[in-house]
């Protein structure tokens, strides 16, 4: 590169090199401002849907807990009512022995005539 020999090309660089300097720092500055404007603009968007999110998902956790519980409390039913079955049917064949018998019989028949067609 070409060095500046004239005093007057130099100073004119120098103050062409302080003005841009100067126009970086402004134009650095104004978007900093711009910037911060955006945020303050945005945030209490943001700040409505973080609270939006956070209220769907206390409420899906509280629909998942109650399912749980409903579940947990069914399962306890479906057992009890299994054992009751149980106990029933050993009390019916303690009482009903020959009629156990005759149904066991008519019930072997029915399926194997099932399992020849």
């Amino acid at each position: 590169m070409e060095a500046i020999k004239n005093p007057a090309e130099s100073e004119a660089a120098g103050d062409f090199g302080k003005s841009a300097a100067q126009t970086a720092d402004r134009l650095a500055a104004a978007a900093h401002v711009r910037v911060d404007r955006a945020v303050e603009l945005t945030k209490p968007a943001v700040e409505r849907v973080a609270t939006a999110a956070h209220e769907t998902v206390t409420k899906v956790a509280d629909v998942a807990t109650h399912a749980a519980e409903n579940l947990a409390a069914k399962a306890d039913y479906f057992a009890d009512a299994q054992t009751q079955l149980v106990e029933d049917c050993r009390v019916y064949l303690r009482d009903h022995p020959v009629k156990t018998l005759g149904l066991a019989a008519l019930a072997g028949f029915l399926v194997s005539r099932l399992l020849r067609i």
